[in-house]
């Protein structure tokens, strides 16, 4: 994954998804280009896509974020 250097001050987002037979490849594209989108956000440092496995049978997007430091002082 293309996530560059994570920190301890960073989001991580998982996600399952079925896709059914037959359906996948334009899942694929779809999430692609939902991936591209997400990556416009501030603090986005990057997102993989995971196809189902033996182990785990949906598809599996991650997403992580750096998380913004609050003015307030309540992330220390």
């Amino acid at each position: 994954m293309g996530a560059g250097k994570l920190t301890d001050n960073a989001a991580t987002v998982i996600i399952g998804q079925q896709v059914r037979p037959g359906s996948e490849e334009a899942f694929r594209s779809w999430q692609e280009d939902l991936n591209a989108a997400a990556s416009g956000y501030p603090g986005f440092l990057g997102a993989e896509l995971a196809a189902p496995s033996a182990v785990q049978p949906e598809w599996v997007v991650v997403y992580r974020f750096r998380l913004r430091r609050s003015s307030a002082g309540l992330d220390k």
